[in-house]
Order: C-alpha cells, then structure tokens, then sequence
C-alpha cells in the first residue's frame, strides 16, 4: 500500500492562516488565563517565519547566593521582553541551594525583577513530580504542559 503523504515546509503567511480554524477550536478548550489569543499567534509565527524579532529585551542572569562569603545556591534566569506581552516572562533555567535561607532571598528576587522590568509570569521548569507538587502547593504555580525528552 503506497503512502500518498508529504511534507513541506510552510513559510507564506497565507498558507499560514489555514490554521485558525484548529487554533480556534483549542483556544476553546484551553484555560482562558493560559491561553495565547489567536492573534498574537499569527503575529508570531509571521515575525519567525519572516526572521524579524518580537523580541525586545532578552537578558540572561546568573545569579550566586553567599552565605559567609561561601556559595550556598545560585540560579540561571532569562528575562523575555517581547512585542506580544504574551512572551513576557522570567525563565528561570536551574536554580539550586545548599541553605534553605536562599529559598526566601530567591522569591524576593525574582518579584525585583518583576517589578523591574514590568513583568508578572515566571516560568521554571521542573524535572520531579515531588518539586511539580511543592511549586503548586507552597509558591501557588501551576502545571502548563508536560514536556517530554527523548533521544533520536
């Protein structure tokens, strides 16, 4: 039996739009407070797609908790500043600690640069279901998607 199946790239706008129809349906079933509006798709699969940047600022930290002049954590963080404020965000990469003093000094950070930079989503992702349950219960974060990673 012949597979009659092909790909190809997509790269004009108009064949771009032949996916509001799907789109529309799964905003319809996303949370409303999740979802990214139909709109601000488009705009950024056209600005990829044509090589502009939506990105404004993009800053990459790293940052070291001291306890007696001694590391006791650290955490790596991108800021994301963006034409659609849907991208607007603080991503945190890694953090770790060895003192649990840093837990408190890394939330007053991260609301710093909240507020500094006009931002109000922090995105971290996490790699146990223990620390998936402690971030919903203890810092009110929620569950997004399942992200999933394999070898090919």
């Amino acid at each position: 039996m012949e597979n009659n199946v092909e790909i190809k790239e997509v790269r004009d706008i108009g064949e771009i739009l032949k996916i509001v129809p799907f789109e529309v349906e799964i905003i319809k079933k996303e949370p409303k407070r999740g979802s990214m509006s139909l709109r601000d798709k488009i705009t950024w699969i056209e600005a990829e797609l044509s090589g502009k940047s939506i990105y404004q600022a993009y800053g990459f930290k790293v940052f070291f908790f001291y306890k007696n002049s001694e590391v006791v954590g650290y955490t790596v963080l991108s800021i994301i500043k963006s034409t659609i404020k849907y991208f607007d965000e603080i991503r945190v990469h890694r953090v770790w600690q060895n003192d649990v003093e840093c837990i408190d000094k890394f939330w007053e950070l991260i609301k710093d640069l909240g507020k500094e930079c006009k931002i109000k989503k922090l995105r971290i992702e996490v790699d146990r279901p223990s620390m998936e349950r402690l971030c919903r219960k203890k810092y009110g974060l929620r569950s997004l998607s399942i992200n999933m990673e394999g070898e090919i």
